[in-house]
């Protein structure tokens, strides 16, 4: 459900944090700095909390949301919807939790 659900609503993309060749993104470039040993890519995504795994949702709208640890498909589901259904742009999230209904299991 998780995938399927992620294929049909975003653009899903892996990123190793501590790949060593230079990443672009929104038209500017990101170094590897060996001396943290990690891509400032991923320092900014990830805003400087460097926890692996995390999942990063980036909205059309609006601001990034950033998703730390691993989460079970209960956990994630309410996030992924919010953003997915594109909820994000009329309420606000804590509008939305009290509306929301989940339906995938842990």
């Amino acid at each position: 459900s998780v995938a399927a659900y992620v294929q049909q609503h975003f653009y899903p993309m892996k990123l190793n944090a501590e790949d060593k060749n230079t990443q672009q993104w929104q038209g500017r470039q990101y170094e590897y700095m060996a001396r943290y040993k990690v891509n400032r890519l991923a320092v900014e995504l990830l805003r400087g909390n460097m926890v692996y795994p995390s999942t990063v949702i980036i909205p059309e709208k609006g601001d990034w949301e950033v998703i730390p640890g691993a989460l079970k498909p209960a956990e994630m589901e309410m996030l992924l919807k919010y953003y997915g259904s594109r909820a994000n742009e009329q309420m606000d999230f804590l509008a939305w939790q009290k509306q929301f209904k989940g339906q995938w299991r842990r």
